[in-house]
């Protein structure tokens, strides 16, 4: 699914997405875990999910 052409179901799954690491860091923080490593890969299997013109000034 492409979303970078519909900003109202970004910005929803950004918000998703952020509950979804809030709860992460609670349920790790519960765990006494003294690191925490996130990686992540903002693209497709076809594609990037930005263009490179999005954070260019």
């Amino acid at each position: 699914m492409n979303l970078a052409g519909k900003p109202k179901e970004m910005a929803a799954w950004f918000d998703r997405y952020a509950d979804w690491l809030c709860g992460l860091m609670d349920s790790l923080k519960a765990a006494n875990v003294d690191i925490v490593t996130l990686s992540d890969d903002w693209g497709s299997n076809e594609t990037m999910l930005f263009r490179r013109a999005c954070g260019a000034s």
